[in-house]
């Protein structure tokens, strides 16, 4: 009987796990045992547990998948990206205010396109990202010129020049000067 109870009063002395809060502090969101103006009492029923689908587990999945939704937005955004799933103000804080917006309104939703003067285009059905589209615009044509040896074939070609060729002397001639000029500009 004496063992019993100094089990028992083992028990007693064992802390009592306190009831978990979120709060929101700065902006932030954090977990606490005290309770906090405007915290909420945190279900762990499920914590811990194998089992996915607990209150608790749903609870923390979602808030993790929110956390890592508003990195990548907020990555996004400083980049200058927009990615499928954004919403319309985040769309305008990456790209800024389309130049136009072609609207389609159903009986179920609303369809834009919305037009960048950077040649991108932004499908965004009830305000959610649901396509993108963007040009790549080729970059300006190099000046390419004839190389050394096609300078000098051209000579050749002049200098040798009879009637089997295909190209008059005006033409080697013209040719000739331009492949000149070019090399002499570049």
């Amino acid at each position: 009987m004496k063992s019993l109870v100094l089990v028992l009063a083992g028990v007693a002395a064992l802390p009592i796990a306190a009831q978990p809060y979120r709060c929101t502090v700065d902006g932030k969101v954090i977990y606490q045992q005290a309770r906090c103006e405007g915290g909420v009492s945190v279900d762990t029923s499920g914590a811990g547990k194998a089992n996915p689908s607990s209150v608790g587990a749903v609870q923390a999945n979602r808030e993790v998948a929110q956390y890592k939704r508003k990195q990548q937005v907020d990555e996004a955004i400083a980049n200058g990206q927009v990615f499928i799933g954004m919403t319309a103000d985040e769309v305008r804080q990456a790209w800024g205010n389309p130049s136009a917006v072609n609207r389609t309104r159903t009986a179920t939703s609303t369809s834009d396109q919305w037009v960048f003067g950077s040649g991108a285009y932004a499908y965004l059905t009830n305000g959610i990202v649901t396509a993108i589209q963007t040009s790549t615009r080729a970059a300006p044509a190099q000046k390419v010129c004839p190389s050394e040896r096609e300078i000098r074939n051209l000579e050749v070609e002049l200098s040798l020049h009879d009637r089997r060729h295909a190209r008059s002397p005006e033409e080697l001639r013209r040719l000739l000067s331009a492949a000149q000029e070019c090399r002499r500009t570049m």
